[in-house]
């Protein structure tokens, strides 16, 4: 029998900040309309062709949230009724005037209502919380990280560590990303012994944050010599000294000086414009940078990559597949945020 039917993710969507909400201590339908409608605006959001992907604090008090940072000053930019049509009013107000350091915060009224909203910013550093984990200083506070996970997903996250991720899509995801880019840290600092662990929190954050707005990248893990001589990826620009990563990270621990601050700014710059051009990135186990635009070049009939898919996915499904003890892993990301790590046989070639 015909028949016509609209789908809507509206309905679920709700459903979920509600549940979301009440695990936070918070029922309140004014604010349910504010979070929507900020999820439906947010995932694509765009200022005059160009994608802006703010993170935004949903909280009832503002002054109290950034007591906890130093240094960090706070602007109204507006007030308004606490619905769905907010969300593009605050978005148009403040998106174009955040960065890495300013982000757009909410402010709910007793009652949730009414809402102010403007831009907090603060100094950061390259050891800094994460807003994620700022967000969860005060289990007390009413607060709520929203923020673009990947190119297709949006998350949640309150004080008392509940989250929601909503998918804008209608293809199955299965959340693995942290996972597979946490196993390809791991490899990373393999052959590290100093101040391991804060490097790999370092290296959480600054991986979480450019892979987010990356357009889909292959990365690559050698061992520590960083120059695997092998000819189906010698085809790379190769950084002589390479990039080292964790000793411009000790340096800045060890001293924080402003030269050592710059120094590691610079390094996350060139890593940002790595991950922006094509080929693979090639990293050592020992915290290094080594070679960018590395191509994948099969070199017979054997090393043609039975897969289906795009260059990228050609590419990693090759490497992945090569028998070599010069190669420890490698990571894959698509443009719509799908993650996967493939260790690398330790077989000789």
């Amino acid at each position: 029998m015909p028949g016509n039917a609209t789908v809507s993710l509206r309905g679920h969507t709700r459903g979920e900040i509600a549940d979301f909400l009440d695990r936070e201590a918070i029922t309140c339908a004014h604010s349910n309309n504010v979070i929507s409608g900020i999820l439906g605006k947010l995932w694509n959001y765009k200022e005059e062709g160009e994608e802006i992907s703010p993170s935004i604090v949903f909280t009832d008090d503002i002054s109290t949230f950034i007591k906890s940072l130093p240094g960090c000053t706070k602007f109204y930019l507006g007030e308004c009724d606490a619905n769905e049509d907010a969300a593009k009013r605050i978005l148009k107000d403040c998106a174009p005037l955040t960065g890495e350091n300013s982000q757009i915060f909410i402010e709910r009224a007793d009652d949730g209502s009414v809402i102010r909203y403007g831009i907090f910013s603060f100094p950061r550093s390259p050891t800094s919380l994460s807003m994620e984990e700022i967000v969860k200083l005060d289990i007390a506070q009413f607060a709520i990280l929203i923020e673009k996970s990947s190119p297709t997903s949006l998350r949640i996250i309150g004080s008392k560590d509940s989250s929601v991720s909503i998918l804008m899509s209608t293809v199955r995801e299965e959340d693995n990303s942290q996972a597979a880019v946490d196993h390809f840290i791991n490899d990373l600092i393999h052959d590290i012994d100093d101040d391991k662990e804060d490097f790999r929190k370092y290296l959480q954050k600054v991986f979480s944050r450019e892979l987010s707005k990356s357009h889909g990248t292959i990365l690559i893990c050698s061992n520590p010599n960083g120059h695997p001589e092998l000819s189906s990826i010698s085809d790379k620009i190769s950084l002589e000294d390479g990039i080292d990563l964790y000793m411009l990270f000790k340096r800045f621990r060890n001293g924080s000086s402003a030269e050592s601050l710059l120094g590691l700014q610079m390094a996350e710059d060139l890593l940002r414009g790595f991950l922006a051009c094509d080929g693979m990135i090639l990293f050592s186990t020992n915290g290094k940078i080594s070679s960018y635009r590395v191509f994948f070049r099969p070199q017979d009939a054997t090393d043609e990559p039975k897969v289906v898919g795009g260059a990228r996915r050609r590419a990693f499904a090759g490497v992945s597949a090569l028998k070599t003890d010069l190669l420890k892993s490698a990571l894959f990301r698509s443009q719509d945020g799908t993650t996967e790590y493939k260790e690398i046989t330790n077989e000789p070639v």
